[in-house]
């Protein structure tokens, strides 16, 4: 009996030492690049004014812009409908179909609430203005995985300056304190890897993002509306 037990101990005791090879195994197979140095982890802990945010604000304004402008459109179409009855009912169904297609992109607003939430649970990240006319704000943030995640590309990212939101100087100044102690634990520091980035693109229009490796070396850049990437 003694015997047996030995031998079921040690079946077990080998069974246990494959399946960790077979765990570690598994473990190598998944790992990725670690892009957590890019991880944004504090929030901006300001008091956001909506009233400022609604003002000042120049991503938000564009959008509501659009979609005064979709809202037009959306009439417009409406009325050529109208008018288009009197030659046949195919004509007017296409200018009601267009005009349904504006009212989508007319419809919905920016709640108080999501105003505030999107400066106050905003994450921080360094950033520069590196043109005024037309103003273009360059921000650099980890657009590839959370850390412990597989590695996969967000389609957007939109920097939203603290000052659009507050005119607290002593809460954007603790943000600032905040953004380079995240920025020293960094393998280079992100304020000259921005000014090196607007230096070698100087043209980059709205929605353009250029990639970084892992080393902050651009391979690639790419527009959040378009899902291929180019040299």
């Amino acid at each position: 009996m003694k015997n047996n037990k030995k031998g079921d101990s040690a079946k077990r005791d080998n069974h246990k030492e494959i399946e960790n090879c077979q765990n570690q195994k598994k473990d190598e197979e998944i790992k990725v690049v670690d892009y957590s140095q890019f991880e944004a982890s504090t929030k901006s802990g300001i008091h956001a004014d909506v009233n400022r945010i609604r003002q000042k604000d120049e991503i938000i304004r564009a959008v509501v812009k659009k979609r005064r402008n979709s809202a037009i459109t959306c009439v417009c179409f409406v009325c050529m409908a109208g008018i288009s009855l009197l030659k046949g009912w195919i004509p007017a169904l296409i200018c009601i179909l267009i005009a349904l297609f504006f009212l989508w992109r007319a419809v919905g607003k920016f709640s108080d609430e999501y105003l505030r939430e999107l400066y106050e649970e905003g994450l921080l990240v360094p950033g520069m203005i590196v043109k005024t006319e037309p103003l273009t704000i360059m921000a650099i943030a980890n657009m590839v995985a959370q850390e412990g995640a597989a590695a996969v590309y967000h389609s957007s990212f939109q920097p939203h300056p603290l000052y659009w939101g507050t005119m607290d100087q002593q809460e954007i100044g603790e943000a600032l304190r905040q953004v380079e102690e995240d920025n020293r634990e960094n393998s280079k520091d992100e304020w000259e890897v921005l000014k090196e980035i607007a230096q070698k693109f100087p043209d980059l229009g709205n929605g353009n993002m250029i990639l970084l490796d892992e080393n902050y070396v651009p391979f690639g850049k790419k527009n959040y509306m378009d899902s291929s990437l180019s040299d």
